[in-house]
């Protein structure tokens, strides 16, 4: 599998991340920011980007996903209640609600959805790796108090991250911790929000 972790950072510390199947060299680019560095990357490891996925619509995981759009001919997925989010017209926009599985090359990428941050949250599970964009961070959560956060569909999005195998790695959305990722089990046992 390919998969980086770029630390945009940014006003919030944000991360991107670039994710395929390493042999086809065939990835997706997920809340991507930064255009020259992700462009850089891309050229230098001789990827071929297959489409864009957006965690949720907010402004700062949407980042520069227009023009890498346009630039590398690739879809932007992301689930439609969260589109009235969007600050900036998406060219190739696919509604990620009736999609449970997206892939690049061989590699599957099983979506799930989250919703709690925002409505049409998701964590992307990806061969023990799970990114979950605003959902969890290293020792806390993403906020509830939003105009479109459900604190009662966060509990339940949770529960659904807290029953995964305990060996899943969560890769967050920003560095707010001491570590760039964490371990469901790591979470369970000092995030009070589990």
């Amino acid at each position: 599998m390919y998969f980086k972790q770029i630390d945009i950072g940014g006003f919030d510390n944000n991360f991107s991340y670039i994710v395929g199947d390493e042999l086809k060299k065939e990835v997706f680019l997920v809340d991507p920011d930064k255009e020259k560095i992700l462009s850089d990357i891309i050229s230098k490891d001789n990827l071929k980007v297959v489409g864009i996925i957006l965690t949720h619509g907010h402004f700062d995981h949407v980042g520069d996903s227009p023009s890498l759009s346009h630039k590398f001919k690739a879809p932007i997925y992301l689930r439609k209640e969260d589109f009235s989010l969007l600050r900036v017209n998406l060219p190739n926009l696919i509604d990620l609600s009736e999609i449970k599985v997206l892939k690049a090359g061989d590699l599957e990428i099983q979506i799930l959805h989250t919703p709690g941050h925002s409505r049409g949250s998701v964590c992307l599970l990806i061969d023990g790796k799970l990114l979950t964009g605003d959902t969890v961070f290293v020792g806390c959560c993403g906020r509830t108090d939003l105009q479109e956060s459900d604190p009662e569909a966060f509990k339940k999005s949770l529960g659904l991250i807290k029953n995964l195998p305990d060996d899943i790695e969560i890769w967050p959305g920003h560095d707010y911790g001491n570590e760039k990722f964490s371990t469901v089990k790591k979470e369970m046992k000092r995030n009070e929000n589990f």
